[in-house]
């Protein structure tokens, strides 16, 4: 196995676990749907259900709508024809109903792309950084460890659940097409559409809450990697849908935000190839005209500013090895060679963890309502792993425990949600995970 495809995997691990066969739910809201009978007496509250979404709806601001999926090029069935064709673009999501008045919401990871070199020739290299479709189905996600309804220790145990899956390379940003270029020369479009996705499903869960007769009193938002901003960008958009929950919690995981110039300049200005402005809340648009490294940081602050109720967390590890990747590639945007290049990566390592735990340093000085956890080690997310229940490498505090308290403590100065960090024993156990080989 590669370098490159080890450190890949760490960034679509979430996502491939997910991977499997499965029969859809029928394509729109029929009365098995309906919130009456999700929650009723007959629910079998340990199955999750798949909820496809139309190719066009209508908002509440009566803004028409485009979810889907990416559109990525795959090689064509057959040999007449073109070489090429769309990947599958039909969206979904997925509910396990539990208590309806606690509704936890979770945002898949799965790569970025914002150029040709991305969006296209890694993924016809047979090397994706992205993924291009929704390939979760509800009994795959029954076995993910870390969201385990029935496990005493998982602090969501009870919640009513939905899972957000990740197919637009947008981290969930996106609002837009845009046109790249095949190795031929000839154009193709690849489908932004992650923040009308978010939307579609945000828009579903409301007529849902309609049916029973009242909001979620609690609502927590969960990202892991792309998810994590996802959750992040979204979190205005939710907090809208659901004026009348008092109680908001987000927490992102694995997300720091620390990227090359060349990611900023192509995908995230309001020109950009995501369209990530033209959905931008207001309390984010200041963050937004932050230097690249500092968006992050800022949107936690404006945030937490914004919703002074709503309490704030951030989750990495100290060297991260998927985020340590994609800053390298970001760094070397038009020289693929260098992306897995051992002493590239080692000096990306570097220079990433100091600047993610400058980061959430200067988040918590300035947000009064947001705490860290820096976890030790290499790995790529927790939330949805088995890990989430072992993690305390932090001043030897659960990461389960930090989780639970931010989401239920009464008085959050006197228990375990506080800024956490493994220093001074943050470098893995093995050194050569800072260095691996091709």
């Amino acid at each position: 196995m590669t370098s490159r495809t080890t450190l890949i995997c760490f960034l679509l691990g979430a996502a491939t676990a997910l991977s499997g066969a499965g029969a859809a739910a029928d394509g729109g809201f029929d009365v098995t749907l309906r919130m009456a009978d999700l929650f009723g007496e007959q629910s079998d509250a340990a199955e999750w259900t798949e909820i496809r979404v139309p190719p066009s709806f209508e908002d509440a601001l009566g803004e028409t709508r485009s979810p889907g999926c990416s559109g990525a090029p795959v090689p064509a069935a057959g040999d007449a024809g073109p070489a090429f064709e769309a990947a599958d673009r039909a969206y979904a999501f997925f509910l396990r109903p539990g208590d309806p008045k606690r509704l936890a919401i979770t945002w898949d990871g799965g790569g970025a792309c914002w150029d040709s070199t991305t969006c296209i020739d890694s993924v016809l290299a047979d090397d994706p950084l992205y993924e291009a479709t929704v390939d979760e189905t509800p009994a795959a996600l029954s076995a993910i460890g870390g969201i385990d309804a029935e496990n005493g220790d998982n602090p969501l145990a009870g919640f009513t659940r939905v899972f957000i899956p990740y197919c637009t390379a947008d981290l969930f940003f996106g609002a837009k097409e845009t046109t790249y270029t095949l190795p031929d020369g000839s154009a193709w479009t690849i489908h932004h559409r992650g923040h009308d996705n978010v939307l579609a499903v945000l828009d579903r869960l409301t007529e849902l809450y309609a049916d029973i007769g009242q909001p979620p009193e609690q609502i927590v938002l969960l990202g892991s990697s792309a998810g994590g901003y996802g959750a992040l960008y979204s979190m205005p958009a939710v907090a809208r849908s659901f004026p009348l929950t008092p109680d908001l919690r987000l927490v992102s995981d694995s997300a720091n935000g620390i990227v090359g110039r060349d990611l900023y300049d192509q995908a995230l200005t309001p020109g950009g190839v995501w369209g990530a402005w033209l959905n931008l809340a207001p309390e984010l648009e200041e963050a937004f005209l932050s230097e690249p490294n500092d968006i992050v940081a800022n949107s936690f602050r404006d945030l937490g500013w914004s919703y002074p109720s709503a309490r704030l967390g951030q989750y990495t590890r100290a060297y991260d090895a998927a985020q340590i990747f994609f800053y390298n590639v970001s760094k070397h945007i038009d020289h693929p060679a260098l992306w897995t290049d051992p002493t590239q990566l080692f000096i990306a390592a570097l220079e990433w963890s100091l600047q993610a735990r400058g980061a959430m340093w200067q988040t918590a000085w300035m947000t009064w309502n947001y705490r860290f956890y820096l976890g030790r080690g290499t790995e790529h997310t927790i939330l949805g792993l088995d890990e989430l229940y072992r993690e305390r490498s932090a001043r030897g505090v659960r990461f389960s425990a930090w989780l639970a308290d931010m989401l239920s403590a009464e008085h959050p100065y006197r228990s375990q949600w506080r800024n956490l960090s493994c220093a001074p024993y943050c470098l893995p156990s093995d050194l050569g995970e800072l260095l691996p080989t091709p």
